[in-house]
């Protein structure tokens, strides 16, 4: 046996005991979350996604139709919609834009009808 094969037999002895050794190092198990962390306290138990904080636009064409800004949001099996802290921002309806407020919103299935209740406001 050649030396230079002596020396890769060693080098790869080591590679081999190593990389078993550096992987059980990297990997420990994950910390648990503290309790309620995982949701926010106003999720309802049956609602299938929730979000917190988040905004989406709905797009007609190549412009935007309106956009909704929310605090937190919850979408239920049937395909409603759940919003808290909303803001509806429509555009060029009626040769106008406007804003609505409020603290809540329904939003219903098929995305036609929206109800805003709680310090509901129109700009």
């Amino acid at each position: 046996m050649a030396r230079w094969q002596r020396r890769a037999r060693i080098v790869l002895a080591i590679v081999v005991i190593a990389v078993p050794i550096a992987v059980a190092l990297a990997v420990h198990r994950r910390a648990t979350p503290p309790a309620g962390a995982s949701q926010p306290a106003s999720v309802p138990p049956n609602a299938v996604v929730s979000s917190t904080k988040g905004e989406l636009t709905q797009i007609n064409g190549s412009s935007p139709d309106y956009g909704i800004k929310y605090q937190e949001q919850s979408t239920y099996a049937d395909g409603s919609t759940h919003f808290i802290g909303v803001t509806i921002t429509v555009k060029h309806r009626g040769g106008r834009d406007f804003i609505v407020t409020g603290d809540d919103a329904q939003v219903g299935n098929g995305h036609s009808e929206i109800t805003l209740r709680g310090h509901a406001r129109v700009q």
